[in-house]
Formats: C-alpha cells, sequence, structure tokens
C-alpha cells in the first residue's frame, strides 16, 4: 500500500512539475509570440514608412528627372535660338562689310575715272594752250603784245611799291617782243617815280613768254605776261572741271 501511495504521490507530483513545467513554457511561448508578434507588427511599421519614403523619394527623383529633361530641352532651344542669332548676325555683318567694300570699290573706281577724265582734260587744256601759244601769228601776237604792255604799265602805276626792297638798285624787265623807245622811257619813269631814286633798267626778250611785260625786283616778281595768262586760263579750267566732276 505504501509502495502504491508513494507511486501515486510520484505521479501527483510528476503530474503537477509537468503541468507547471507545460505553464510556464506555455507563458515562455505566448510571451515569445507576443514579442514577435509586436516585433513583427514593428518591423512593418518601419517597413511601410520606408516603403513610403522610397516611393516619395521615387516621386521626387522622377520629378527631379522631368525637370532636368525640361531644362535640357530649354537649354538646348536657347542654344539653338542664339546660334541661330549669332549666324544671322554674322550674315548681316558680312553683308554690310561687303556692302561697305563694294561702295569703297565703287568710290574709288569712280575717284580713279574722275581723277584719269580731269587729268586727261587738263592735258588737253595745257595741250591747246600750247598750241595757241604756237598758232598765234606774228602780227595777232604783237597786237596782244602792246594791249598787254599797255595794261601792265596802267597797273604798274597803281601798284603798292612798300614791299620793295629800298637799296634795290637794278630791276630787270624781260618782254616777249622788242620794245620801242617810248615804251622803254615810260618803264622807267614809273619805276623811278615808284621807288623815288634813279633804276637802272635791265632789258631781256624770251620768246617764251609770248607777250606781255615780266618785272624781276631781285627775288620779287610780277608778271603780267601772255604765258602767264594762259596759264591761269587752263588752271581755272582744270578748277571747274574738278568742281564739276566732284
Amino acid at each position: 500500500m505504501l509502495l502504491i501511495g508513494f507511486i501515486v504521490a510520484q505521479i501527483i507530483i510528476f503530474g503537477i512539475i509537468v503541468f507547471v513545467l507545460k505553464r510556464l513554457i506555455f507563458q515562455d511561448t505566448t510571451s515569445a509570440i507576443n514579442r514577435i508578434n509586436k516585433l513583427d507588427t514593428v518591423t512593418r511599421e518601419k517597413e511601410k514608412i520606408l516603403t513610403q519614403k522610397l516611393e516619395e523619394n521615387e516621386k521626387f527623383l522622377e520629378s527631379r528627372k522631368k525637370e532636368l529633361l525640361e531644362e535640357e530641352a530649354r537649354l538646348k532651344q536657347e542654344a539653338q535660338r542664339a546660334a541661330t542669332q549669332l549666324h544671322e548676325d554674322l550674315i548681316k555683318a558680312a553683308r554690310v562689310e561687303a556692302d561697305d567694300i563694294i561702295k569703297k570699290a565703287q568710290a574709288a573706281r569712280d575717284k580713279m575715272k574722275t581723277d584719269a577724265t580731269i587729268e586727261a582734260d587738263g592735258k588737253m587744256i595745257e595741250f591747246c594752250r600750247d598750241i595757241l601759244g604756237k598758232l598765234f601769228s606774228t602780227i595777232i601776237q604783237g597786237q596782244i603784245n602792246e594791249q598787254l604792255v599797255q595794261e601792265f604799265l596802267a597797273d604798274l602805276e597803281q601798284a603798292d611799291f612798300g614791299k620793295i626792297n629800298k637799296d634795290l638798285a637794278r630791276v630787270e624787265v624781260v618782254t616777249g617782243q622788242p620794245l620801242n623807245e617810248e615804251t622803254k622811257k615810260i618803264i622807267k619813269k614809273i619805276l623811278d617815280g615808284k621807288l623815288g631814286r634813279a633804276i637802272e633798267v635791265d632789258l631781256k626778250e624770251d620768246r617764251a613768254i609770248l607777250g606781255g611785260l615780266l618785272l624781276k625786283f631781285g627775288t620779287m616778281v610780277v608778271d603780267g605776261t601772255l604765258a602767264e595768262h594762259l596759264k591761269e586760263v587752263s588752271a581755272q579750267l582744270k578748277d571747274d572741271l574738278s568742281w564739276k566732276h566732284n
């Protein structure tokens, strides 16, 4: 009986131990499961937050990528417009420069043509002047010479001799044709009267002056010759031609 009672007691104790152990194990398992569930919940929350952040980042990246693509397209358009404008400006500048070069070339050509025309006309005038001097007959030259001499003497009487050197003692008189004695006396009288003293008159003849008189007061020259008149007329004609072409 004692053995049976002992066995029963052992069984009861073993049952109690098993129950306690099972209870403890169940509690630990439940606590572990609860911890796992809690950890899983936290993990899911974090995963959810992380997923949300990833989605936000992805959306931000997509938005940023779109902005960059739009900026790139805008910059390309601006660069293309700038290149087009630069090309147009270069073409415009080249056209302006080309037009300027053409205008300058035309102006230079016209000037050369005008200068050539003036030069040719001037040479023609000089040629005509020389021809006139050579074609004058002796009679015509004599008549012109007489008239020029009389006009020159009339002007000489009215001339101001204030600039003539006061120490001058000799005056050279060049004629295109021989002077008569009366004219020689008149010349000396005018010179003596103007200078206030007796002046030596040195007469010379030069056919190149064609007619009229040329007086030399040292380095000072008073020219009343036909050659000088023709020279002045030809110079005036040249000036008129230059003014006409300009």
